[in-house]
Formats: C-alpha cells, sequence, structure tokens
C-alpha cells in the first residue's frame, strides 16, 4: 500500500517539477524582455537630450554671426555712405562749373574795366602838353622849368615824396632843374634824397624843356649843390 500511494505522490511532484520548468523559461524571457525595454528607453530618451544640447550649441553660433552681421551692416552703411557722397559730388558739380564761370567773367570784366582806365588815363596824360607824354617813357634824366604863379619866388625842395618834408632851400621861379620822373609824372627825383613836386595845388610847376633848348643855353642847374 505504501509504494502505491507513492506513485501517484512522485508523479504528481514530477508534474509538478516539469510544469515549473516549462513556466521559468517563459518568466526568464519575459524578465529578460522587460530588461531590453529598460535599455532601450534610456537610448530612446538621448535624442531630446541632444535636442536639449542643441539651443546650448546654437548659442555660441548665433553669438558669432551677430559680429558678422555687424560687420555686415557697417560695410553696407559705408558703402551708402561713399555712394551719396559720389551723388552729392556729381550734384554739386554744375553749380562749381556756374562759380568758376562767374568768376572768370568776372575776372575778365575786371581786366577789361582795369584795361579801359588805363585806356583813359593814357588819353588823359596824351592830351596834356609835355609832360605827360615823358611819363610815359623810361626813366632818363630830363630838364624842367620852374613855372610858379606870382607872388611865390620858386618851389622848395622836399627830402621825400611828402609835401610837408621840406628843405630850406628851394628851386627859384623860372629856373631849370634835371631829374626823373616818378609815381606815373607826380614827383622829379633830383638826386636819390632830392625831390620836387610837379604839381601843387592842382596846378602844374615844371614844364619840360626840349633838349635841343638845354643844350642851347646851357643853364641847366642840378639843384643837389644847392640843397642843405
Amino acid at each position: 500500500m505504501k509504494a502505491e500511494e507513492r506513485r501517484p505522490a512522485e508523479e504528481k511532484r514530477k508534474a509538478a517539477e516539469e510544469k515549473l520548468a516549462q513556466e521559468m523559461p517563459e518568466e526568464r524571457q519575459q524578465r529578460s524582455a522587460e530588461g531590453e525595454e529598460q535599455q532601450v528607453s534610456p537610448e530612446e530618451e538621448r535624442p531630446p537630450a541632444k535636442e536639449q544640447a542643441a539651443p546650448a550649441e546654437a548659442a555660441p553660433r548665433a553669438a558669432a554671426a551677430e559680429p558678422e552681421a555687424e560687420g555686415k551692416s557697417s560695410k553696407a552703411a559705408a558703402e551708402r555712405g561713399v555712394k551719396g557722397t559720389v551723388q552729392r559730388a556729381l550734384r554739386s558739380l554744375p553749380s562749381i562749373d556756374s562759380r568758376i564761370t562767374s568768376g572768370l567773367e568776372r575776372f575778365f570784366s575786371e581786366d577789361r574795366l582795369s584795361g579801359q582806365a588805363q585806356t583813359v588815363a593814357s588819353s588823359g596824360l596824351a592830351q596834356l602838353p609835355g609832360l605827360r607824354q615823358l611819363a610815359g617813357q623810361p626813366p632818363r634824366p630830363r630838364s624842367f622849368r620852374v613855372h610858379v604863379p606870382e607872388p611865390y619866388p620858386g618851389v622848395q625842395y622836399r627830402r621825400s615824396k611828402n609835401l610837408n618834408d621840406r628843405y630850406l632851400r628851394y628851386a627859384e621861379n623860372g629856373s631849370v632843374i634835371a631829374g626823373q620822373l616818378e609815381d606815373d609824372g607826380a614827383w622829379l627825383r633830383v638826386s636819390a634824397s632830392v625831390f620836387v613836386p610837379v604839381r601843387v595845388g592842382g596846378n602844374e610847376i615844371l614844364e619840360p624843356v626840349p633838349d635841343e633848348e638845354v643844350s642851347r643855353q646851357g643853364r641847366t642847374q642840378e639843384g643837389l649843390c644847392t640843397v642843405q
């Protein structure tokens, strides 16, 4: 009886062991599958980590791009400034040309007026006898007769071309003195520091003497020897 009772018990135990043995691989496979899922999940979560790192990497790139943008904007501004300067210069060329033209016209107009004034002065000198004609000739010693209105005895010599800078001595009325005309015929230089005015008070007091008359009469006075 005992042997028969043991057989069913052993059979039950073996069946349980076989069942347990069959269940164990399934649990192991399930556990290994769960482990793989746990291992794969961190890897699947890595792309977000890269996505989080992307903004951090983009920040230096943006910071590096800012100087480039500033450089490009400053270069564009400089180019616009140069173009504006060139355009303003081109626009101002007509006004510059007009100013130059008006300046040249004014210059030549003044030159023409100066020539007209010189012509009038020359014609005025040509209308006066003797002395005005000598004023246009090259400077050389000429002889003049002193002719002052009465009651003046003559004309005083001057130390300079100043009517008030007088010597005590004078050239007598009717005497002949020699010298060179200066200042467009306004003064007669007798020597280095002796002068005689050609006109006083609007009156011409020196009359030119022809060279023939001077050589014939031989009465020319140098004047310098008697001036003190």
